[in-house]
């Protein structure tokens, strides 16, 4: 049915069988070495995403104010001069 021919040599059933269970055992060996490799850099990279976000806010923390007062805005506003070179046309029909 399967193309594979079974045999009925009890060296060689008992071989197959050891030899299957030796590359399961492989098999979840490395895949628990993978896991914990996957698992390592997950925390290892959240470790330093952490730090990097503590010492930035540390940083901001540290640094005076550009205007002198914590109850300012930070956002800065800029004041410019314009010239208006043609005006557009209105467009009544919408």
């Amino acid at each position: 049915m399967n193309g594979m021919k079974t045999t009925h040599n009890p060296v060689l059933q008992i071989f197959g069988i050891i030899f299957g269970a030796l590359i399961a055992v492989v098999a979840v060996l490395l895949g628990a070495v993978l896991l914990s490799f996957i698992v390592g850099f997950i925390v290892l990279t959240g470790l330093l995403m952490y730090l990097r976000i503590w010492w930035a806010k540390r940083k901001i923390k540290k640094s005076p104010s550009v205007s002198g007062s914590e109850n300012e805005s930070t956002a800065e506003l800029f004041d410019v001069k314009y010239t208006i070179v043609k005006e557009r046309e209105v467009d009544n029909e919408r």
